[in-house]
């Protein structure tokens, strides 16, 4: 039985790659107030494809691996 307090892949790894894209947001704002650095939104564009691609990457080793799980070994003989 699964607990309704617990999520799903889905809203996991949505909540996840919410949290990196603010991070990243935030990180190129605070590098405005330094006196060597800059903020750049390409930066946070680059860290969104990249946060984008291991969500797809990791939703689709799941899916992979949950079919693997409900396949019944060939029986030889």
């Amino acid at each position: 039985m699964v607990s309704k307090t617990q999520w799903s892949l889905s809203k996991k790894l949505l909540s996840c790659g919410v949290a990196a894209v603010l991070y990243a947001s935030s990180d190129e704002y605070h590098q405005t107030f330094v006196p060597t650095r800059g903020g750049k939104w390409t930066d946070v564009v680059i860290d969104t494809g990249g946060v984008s691609l291991a969500i797809l990457l990791s939703w689709t080793f799941h899916k992979i691996l949950a079919r693997k799980a409900q396949m019944k070994p060939l029986e030889i003989g």
